[in-house]
């Protein structure tokens, strides 16, 4: 239990920072899948955004992830920010 309030915090974060953004990059799509096994919680974001000009970031997550693999847009990068995640233009 205490790992899915963890996953649904960390997607109320995310949709937060997004919509909190001074004239903030528009997300589009948003794709969620997962899977609980343990104490490990394994998932798939999916999420499409305009308007995200250069130098500008959104934060995805926050916490202790790992990131197994990552396919990006074209002049975009993962940066870790302390326990931040965050994708850079």
């Amino acid at each position: 239990m205490k790992l899915r309030h963890h996953l649904t915090s960390t997607l109320a974060l995310l949709l937060l920072t997004c919509a909190s953004l001074h004239a903030a990059p528009l997300l589009r799509d948003f794709g969620l899948r997962g899977a609980i096994a343990g104490d490990n919680v394994r998932f798939e974001l999916d999420l499409g955004y305009t308007g995200l000009a250069r130098g500008e970031g959104i934060e995805l997550l926050r916490g202790e992830v790992a990131l197994i693999e990552a396919t990006l847009p074209k002049r975009a990068e993962l940066r870790r920010d302390g326990d931040a995640l965050r994708l850079v233009r």
